[in-house]
């Protein structure tokens, strides 16, 4: 053979292998092991092609595997060490590389190639209530998805020093006896063609088992396409790690886990696929299961359509246009050809247009046929559809995409969109105009502000909310409305106007009295529930000037003639512009007053005067 792999004579101890490896030892777990350690002296490993692919020595390895803790108390816990002693690395891969003494759990030392070398591999089992296990592999070399093994030459295993330990709870009496089978097709398989995996997870009871999971690495060599469980749910991939939860099997039932691939490489290829559960199972043997599936390296020619559809604008009004974008892409590995996309539109719609990147559209009786011809693996074609929905709801729509190459997986070769078709939204254009009178307006007087809204359509404006800010500095009189009711608070007036029908207009009339001389400036605006198309119009101001009182000095009056006589001619007197305040009265006669209060004081001096005398 053009490579092989060699364990050197003279080393003893406890080494396991799988696949097409010999066997030179093995271990066996007990149901109450708390504590195992397993020792291999003289290691010499290496794997032989053309070059040194890789070599692995130590003078000791030893791994140990240990159990603690209480089962009354339900904390058991598993702990897991490997010491190798002047390991070394070397071939081709384990060039430069360093093999520390106590290497940290799952230290990963290659991963090249699809050659896996960990240290001190700890694997642990149980919910540590009712059963804790754990398997420690002091180096594990994982030959399986290697190129190695495409060529059919190298695959499986070889684990290096390793040690089980397991608790399991004697006061437990619930078991359940899993066990999984995996079959292919087909097989053979060619390059680029799917194949199926079913995996069959069976209960022998006694019990019930619950919190089920199926896990299955798929090989690299593989595209994964999907995975449908009869129960419960698949995950994505971490990395190539498929996993399934499928909940409880009763005792006598069984669950199917169904796995699409696609074979990249040829080759015999294998895949093992475990199951567990949470209660403890009598027969361990039989929770995982491997099949080999040979992949032949030609093969007719395939192309894995896919088509996805998105829609805008969503939602839509009624009776606007809607517009699809479809994107058809080829994920290979061969070209495709002759590929037609086919779109089912929505009931009731209007079909506008259909434009391809490529290739030619047309429609027919609500059915939109593409021709977009051949797409290259990795290429895409963008398609633009655009309908004019014509009833309020969902539209749906669905397309589908086909070529004439074998699709290895037909479940996107269709999407659906759901777009949501709205009413047409109602709308009212309500204005306000504010005037005032009068303008100018005396300080202290009544000022009158009105105001028109007006509502031109084209629907009934609903719940109409007139607001007025009165000018700083006025008091309040009144505020009257043609409808509805209107109340101030705090200098700001607010009228509920409730509904204006298209064209119609509301008065409403507002009284204050401005204290302060200046410019008065009141700003209005209107507001309904309706959608107002323009609200420019929604708000006006008004400016008014208030001035002062007027005041001035009395009228001129003329001196008192005789009965019959006239007036002698003179100049003519001042005009009155205006007729004096009361404040201007009180300036006028004070001095008069003083006159006669002096007058009245000399009358009663000269009166004591007289009578002393």
């Amino acid at each position: 053979t053009v490579l092989s792999t060699g364990l050197s004579t003279g080393q003893t101890g406890n080494i396991l292998s799988t696949g097409v490896l010999a066997t030179s030892a093995s271990s066996v777990i007990a149901n109450d092991n708390t504590s195992a350690d397993a020792t291999v002296d003289n290691l010499s490993l290496s794997v032989v092609g053309a070059l040194q692919v890789l070599s692995i020595g130590a003078d000791t390895v030893v791994s140990t595997a240990d159990v603690s803790g209480d089962c009354g108390t339900g904390s058991l816990t598993a702990t897991g060490a490997t010491t190798i002693e002047n390991g070394s690395a070397g071939g081709t891969l384990g060039i430069g590389l360093t093999i520390s003494s106590s290497p940290p759990p799952n230290f990963e030392l290659i991963n090249l190639l699809g050659i896996r070398v960990v240290l001190n591999e700890q694997i642990v089992t149980g919910d540590g209530v009712t059963s804790r296990g754990i398997t420690v592999n002091a180096i594990h070399v994982d030959l399986t998805n290697t190129v190695l093994s495409l060529l059919g030459v190298l695959s499986g295993d070889i684990i290096i020093a390793q040690s089980q330990a397991q608790v399991q709870c004697n006061e437990v009496q619930e078991s359940a006896g899993l066990s999984i089978t995996k079959s292919d097709s087909p097989d053979p398989v060619t390059v680029g063609n799917a194949l199926t995996y079913t995996l069959t997870v069976a209960n022998s009871g006694p019990d019930q088992a619950t919190g089920v999971t199926v896990t299955d690495v798929i090989p690299s060599s593989f595209t994964f396409n999907n995975a449908n469980p009869s129960q419960g749910t698949c995950n994505p991939l971490v990395g190539q790690t498929l996993t399934c939860n499928l909940g409880t099997i009763a005792n006598g039932a069984n669950a199917t886990v169904t796995i699409s691939v696609t074979p990249t490489q040829p080759g015999v290829i294998a895949n093992t696929a475990i199951v567990s559960g949470n209660e403890p199972d009598p027969n361990p043997d039989d929770n995982s299961d491997t099949e080999s599936t040979t992949v032949e390296g030609t093969g007719p020619a395939s192309a894995n359509l896919s088509v996805v559809k998105t829609d805008n604008p969503d939602p839509v009004i009624v009776n606007q246009q809607l517009t699809y974008t479809v994107t058809v892409t080829n994920l290979g590995p061969d070209p495709a050809t002759n590929v037609v996309v086919t779109d089912t539109l929505p009931t009731g719609a209007t079909f506008g247009s259909a434009t391809p990147e490529q290739g030619s559209c047309g429609e027919a009786a609500g059915v939109v046929t593409c021709n977009l011809g051949g797409i290259s693996s990795g290429g895409s074609v963008n398609i633009t559809i655009i309908i004019t929905p014509t009833s309020v709801g969902t539209a749906v729509n669905t397309v589908s995409v086909a070529g004439t190459e074998n699709d290895p997986d037909t479940n996107n070769n269709t999407d659906t969109e759901n777009t949501a078709v709205d009413p047409v939204p109602q709308s009212a254009d309500l204005s306000i105009v504010k005037s005032d009178s009068p303008d100018p307006v005396i300080v202290n007087q009544q000022l009158t502000y009105t105001l028109t809204v007006t509502n031109t359509g084209p629907d009934t404006a609903t719940n109409v909310v007139v607001t007025d800010t009165l000018p700083g500095g006025s008091v309040f009189g009144s505020a009257t409305a043609e409808q509805g009711s209107c109340g101030e608070a705090a200098g700001v007036v607010t009228c509920n106007l409730g509904n204006i029908a298209d064209g119609d207009s509301v008065i409403v009339t507002i009284v204050v009295t401005p204290t302060v001389v200046g410019t008065a400036v009141n700003s209005a605006s209107v507001i309904g529930d309706v959608s107002d198309p323009d609200p420019g119009d929604d708000s006006d101001d008004e400016d008014t000037e208030v001035d002062p009182s007027p005041t001035g000095p009395p009228p001129t009056v003329a001196p008192s003639e005789p009965p019959g006589s006239s007036p002698a001619p003179g100049p003519p007197g001042p005009r009155i512009s205006s007729i004096p305040t009361l404040s201007g009265w009180a300036s006028l006669a004070m001095p008069l007053l003083l006159v006669l209060i002096a007058i009245a004081v000399l009358r009663r001096r000269v009166k004591r005067d007289s009578g002393s005398a």
